[in-house]
């Protein structure tokens, strides 16, 4: 028997949605409906708590790697044990930080791709400039919450109200016309990425499971029957009514993933068995069955905790490296054994970077540009896209005195990069990312 909280918890964690749908798209499944040819998938991988893209990406020339010795000497990564990487294009070395060896494999195999130095930002700054009166910052820029809002919203000086990754599935769902499941899907709880007015989300279960796909409101048993008398309680009530509708839509679309799940055939590729390995191994059970949904594109959100490294960071960052590229590395797999390594782009996000000074604790404290990833089969990869900043504290790139890097990239066309390959047309990016006009467009990272 389930009990009540277990039931309550699949209502809330399994699978809802913002619109309502029918059981013909169940009915349509059954019969095996024809599924989409063209297909590109979007996968957000946000690293909660502000990563310290310091200790991911770091200089391998002697006067680089000694500038960066110099300015954080209690958290500085042993030169000798960096994972070396040299850009396909030429230019001063680099090293990975050593827990990321199936990174430096990707990169050099040109299936990933990193941006130096992205952040929130309204329109180009100079140090001067970023620090004179009235200068034009994002809103609370070194805030948390703040912070993870505007990474997901791209609205930076306004209360946002819908995420771009949604926005962006919104723009193309016209190319779904039989579509039986949500385009969005988040495996990491609620977000405001996942959200716009128009286009529904689902949120999955890491593990696949959901209980409320189990129960059959037909079989006359008294978990069905309560579920029967839970969705017509009090249904004259407006709130109450909309709650049963949403409940009502996440049991239908519950039992359509299900049952295109369950004849799938179990994949292969091997994932870790961390939280964000099995998030990304259940992001590629429903790329597996696209077709079956009816769906050209997808968006998905996964989630790393943990980098809000105030202390002892780099006994930290040894575990979140690990498992963050443990991950990327056997979800890009997976994509390859289902054969759309090309159609699906992974990317990270994060609050902010953090301090390039160390505090006294051996960690660093919230900052602002950070480096990202990209990674699949469409990456113009093997290369370090934007501009990395010049690891001095007070120096030209310092939004502070600690190291703050002003970003030279901005979110909207890190953004913006990544929605133009997804489909969204260019008249419709400024929608999306309002600030993009400011800078030169998109980056040559997707092809």
């Amino acid at each position: 028997m389930r009990s009540r909280r277990d039931f309550l918890k699949a209502l809330g964690g399994g699978l809802t949605f913002g619109l309502a749908s029918s059981l013909g798209r169940f009915e349509a499944l059954a019969q095996g409906a024809p599924g989409p040819s063209d297909y590109k998938a979007l996968v957000a991988v946000f690293l909660f708590g502000g990563n310290d893209g310091n200790n991911l990406l770091v200089p391998n020339d002697d006067a680089g790697y000694a500038s960066y010795a110099r300015a954080r000497p209690a958290i500085a990564l042993p030169r000798g044990a960096l994972l070396p990487i040299q850009p396909a294009s030429g230019g001063r070395a680099f090293g990975l930080h050593p827990s990321m060896p199936g990174l430096q494999s990707l990169f050099a195999a040109r299936h990933a791709a990193l941006v130096a130095n992205v952040g929130t930002l309204v329109r180009p700054l100079t140090r001067a400039q970023s620090q004179a009166d009235g200068a034009p910052l994002p809103f609370n820029l070194l805030s948390h919450e703040d912070q993870q809002l505007q990474w997901q919203t791209a609205q930076l000086l306004r209360s946002p109200e819908s995420g771009w990754g949604a926005l962006a599935a919104e723009r193309l769902q016209a190319l779904s016309p039989q579509a039986r499941f949500p385009p969005v899907v988040t495996v990491a709880g609620a977000n405001i990425f996942c959200e716009s007015p128009e286009v529904r989300s689902a949120a999955v279960s890491a593990d696949g499971s959901s209980a409320i796909a189990g129960i059959d409101p037909n079989d006359g048993s008294p978990l069905a029957l309560a579920m029967q008398q839970l969705l017509s309680l009090d249904n004259d009530l407006e709130l109450v009514r909309a709650a049963s509708a949403t409940t009502r839509t996440a049991y239908t679309d519950a039992k359509v993933l299900a049952a295109a799940q369950a004849s799938a055939t179990p994949l292969a590729t091997p994932f870790p068995d961390s939280d964000l390995g099995r998030q990304l191994q259940q992001v590629a059970r429903v790329i597996q069955v696209r077709e079956a949904l009816g769906l050209r594109r997808q968006v998905f959100f996964v989630a790393l905790d943990g980098f809000d490294t105030h202390s002892d960071q780099l006994a930290q960052q040894r575990i979140l490296f690990a498992t963050l590229d443990g991950a990327l590395d056997a979800f890009y797999r997976a994509t390859t054994e289902l054969g759309v390594e090309g159609q699906v782009t992974s990317f990270t996000l994060s609050d902010f970077g953090r301090t390039f000074a160390a505090n006294a604790n051996g960690g660093t404290d919230h900052a602002w540009g950070n480096h990202h990833l990209m990674v699949g089969g469409a990456v113009r990869g093997g290369e370090l896209y934007g501009t990395f900043p010049t690891l001095e504290v007070g120096g030209p790139d310092d939004g502070s005195d600690e190291g703050r890097w002003i970003p030279t990239t901005a979110l909207d066309q890190y953004g913006a990069t990544l929605a133009s390959w997804f489909g969204v047309k260019s008249a419709d990016l400024p929608g999306l990312f309002p600030n993009l006009s400011q800078f030169g467009g998109t980056l040559p990272i997707l092809g």
